[in-house]
């Protein structure tokens, strides 16, 4: 099976580590260039890497934590004071985001239709731990 069929199309598959309980997955941003939030140019300089560690919809109950390899670009534009600027992945996963948004979406629909105790009890079984509080 291709491993690019389960990801979004904003992230290309680099690695993949199976253990008992998790299962664990390189990405990096499939784009070649980066886009200024601000003024909305291409960028293709790169000013460094960072990692973001992302939970993702589990895989037959095993916890499934994503790294994403992220760029920060150079805004090419002088004027604007915003120097370097953050990869984006569009709607799949947004700044800050520490979930995916189908992640985020079956969280919801668990905390709407269970609750915040029951619900919380019942992500941690089928593999996207988050506590009830979260779930409010």
């Amino acid at each position: 099976m291709n491993a690019c069929l389960l990801f979004p199309e904003a992230l290309a598959f680099r690695y993949s580590t199976v253990s008992a309980n998790t299962v664990e997955c390189g990405l990096m941003g499939s784009t070649p260039f980066g886009t200024c939030p601000l003024c909305q140019r291409a960028s293709s300089k790169v000013h460094r890497y960072y990692q973001r560690k992302v939970q993702d919809l589990p895989i037959s109950g095993k916890i499934v934590k994503l790294y994403i390899s992220t760029r920060k670009f150079f805004c090419q534009q002088d004027s604007y004071p915003r120097k370097v600027f953050a990869e984006r992945f569009g709607s799949c996963l947004r700044p800050w985001q520490r979930r995916l948004e189908r992640s985020n979406e079956q969280i919801q629909a668990v905390g709407l239709s269970c609750g915040s105790k029951p619900g919380a009890r019942i992500c941690e079984v089928i593999g996207l731990p988050v506590s009830a509080s979260t779930l409010l």
